[in-house]
């Protein structure tokens, strides 16, 4: 997004800087021509993070040849649920609820990524629930068409309806960046959803998000139910996509 911008924006800023002759407008271009330069040099440098982070995603994949593991998705959250209970603000601080299905969930993954997952949606909605009235998180599986999945929802404070579709883009957050904090309100990179999204995707899953202003937020992962043999790796499946359009 902030490459899109530059770029559409980079015609009329060198039109203004050029126009700027006067002495009068010495200085203003002097330092508009500086923010350009800064504005190009960061986005420069967030697309090189961004390129290193996916390399070292993916060759952190293929040197492992990981092999999937065929397990029941209910387990797993069950698993990740019990864990998530020995941190204090899950386990005192909110209510929560598990809603599993009665049927088995056989897919076929890394449990150690899908655990990732959950567990960074779960912190996300422990941040969103910071100061909020009855704060609840409620986590439930289930399956349709082919799919099992998981979703995570609370009623927290919800996402403005103009971010939900920037919301898995790299470095794009709704929390403040460190430092710039208040009160010791939870920060964020802009990474956690957009890891999140990569690891699904590779799975050959989906994740969905849907939130209201003041409401709340709810996410949904999609692993499709027994899509490949048991032994092959990760890496052999790896779909190409490119989160950075």
């Amino acid at each position: 997004a902030g490459c899109q911008f530059i770029e559409m924006e980079k015609p009329q800023i060198e039109s203004i800087i050029s126009s700027m002759k006067d002495r009068k407008t010495t200085a203003l271009s002097q330092r508009l021509g500086y923010v350009w330069k800064s504005a190009v040099m960061i986005d420069k440098g967030s697309k090189q993070l961004l390129e290193m982070i996916d390399s070292m995603m993916a060759k952190s994949r293929s040197d492992q040849q990981q092999n999937l593991s065929e397990m029941d998705l209910n387990v797993l959250v069950e698993q990740e649920y019990e864990f998530l209970l020995s941190d204090p603000d899950f386990r005192h601080g909110i209510a929560r609820d598990l809603q599993t299905c009665s049927e088995s969930l056989p897919v076929n993954i890394v449990p150690a990524e899908i655990a990732q997952v959950l567990q960074n949606l779960v912190r996300n909605s422990l941040d969103a629930l910071r100061g909020r009235p009855q704060p609840k998180v409620e986590l439930s599986t289930g399956k349709e068409e082919g799919y099992a999945w998981f979703k995570v929802s609370d009623n927290g404070t919800g996402i403005p309806q103009d971010y939900l579709d920037r919301i898995f883009e790299p470095f794009f957050t709704t929390k403040p960046a460190s430092g710039k904090e208040r009160n010791g309100e939870p920060t964020g990179t802009g990474l956690g959803l957009h890891i999140c999204k990569s690891m699904i995707e590779a799975h050959q899953g989906s994740i969905q998000l849907d939130s209201k202003l003041n409401e709340g937020t709810s996410i949904t992962v999609h692993l499709p139910l027994h899509s490949f043999n048991r032994n092959t790796t990760l890496s052999e499946h790896l779909i190409s996509v490119d989160t950075r359009e």
